[in-house]
């Protein structure tokens, strides 16, 4: 089948999810001699139902609260009526600006419009959904690997940290610090080298604090702990004194 090889994409593999039932187990059969044997090993079946289905998938990396199907079975356009607005802005550019500044200022609404961040771009937006981002994730792992020697850096050596992580992800990595822009509804790129700087010292920062909170909680659970005796019998507080946990009840 050379419908697979027309397709102008680096074909990974292919997911299909089925109900539990004979009639999509033969379906499947089905597909699978169709697909012939060069493709049969990036076909990936899932059967059973939406929640065990979805934990298959989170075990490939699917995102799958990009799904676009609730629990209940309504379409979630949230992200198609995002997509369908950043069009119709550079549509617009396009067909209204016609003069040679015009275009020129169009040309770079197009370049800076980013709709889907790259794997090593970092994407700077309020909200927990982007940590998993690859991009996010690579650029945290430059953040804890550096925390340490940052909080005891002085300021001129805290700057240099923070401009080796950008120019991990520039140069290194290839990658781009992306901002949210709410009115487009897409990512814009951060251009100005300051504002990057500002970011990275902020996520050092940020990062410090819940090293901190981390350590503040640990202190604070090993505190409450119970006392132990040497043969690893916990004693207990009864009316002001230190009793064997094991004849606590026992006492009249």
């Amino acid at each position: 089948m050379r419908l697979f090889e027309s397709i102008p994409l680096r074909v990974v593999a292919f997911h299909a999810c089925f109900p539990d039932t004979p009639t999509y187990h033969f379906i499947r059969s089905v597909i699978t001699v169709i697909v012939g044997s060069h493709n049969r090993a990036r076909m990936n079946f899932h059967t059973g139902e939406r929640t065990e289905i979805l934990y298959k998938l989170l075990g490939f990396g699917i995102p799958v609260d990009l799904l676009p199907l609730t629990e209940t079975g309504n379409v979630k356009l949230k992200n198609h009526q995002a997509w369908i607005k950043v069009r119709k802005v550079k549509e617009k550019r396009h067909n209204v600006l016609t003069t040679t500044v015009a275009n020129s200022l169009s040309s770079s609404f197009d370049d800076d419009t980013i709709e889907c961040p790259g794997l090593n771009d970092v994407a700077f937006r309020f909200g927990t959904k982007y940590m998993s981002h690859p991009g996010n994730v690579m650029f945290w792992s430059l953040i804890e690997s550096k925390s340490e020697q940052h909080s005891r850096a002085s300021q001129e050596e805290k700057k240099e940290i923070t401009w080796w992580v950008i120019r991990q992800v520039k140069q290194v990595k290839h990658g781009r610090f992306l901002s949210w822009n709410a009115k487009y509804g897409s990512w814009s790129v951060i251009t100005d080298d300051a504002q990057t700087r500002t970011k990275v010292a902020v996520c050092f920062r940020d990062q410090k604090r819940r090293v901190q909170a981390n350590s503040n909680f640990q202190v604070t659970e090993s505190s409450t702990y119970e006392f132990e005796r040497q043969d690893g019998n916990k004693r207990k507080r009864l009316n002001g004194k230190e009793v064997d946990e094991c004849n606590c009840f026992n006492m009249s």
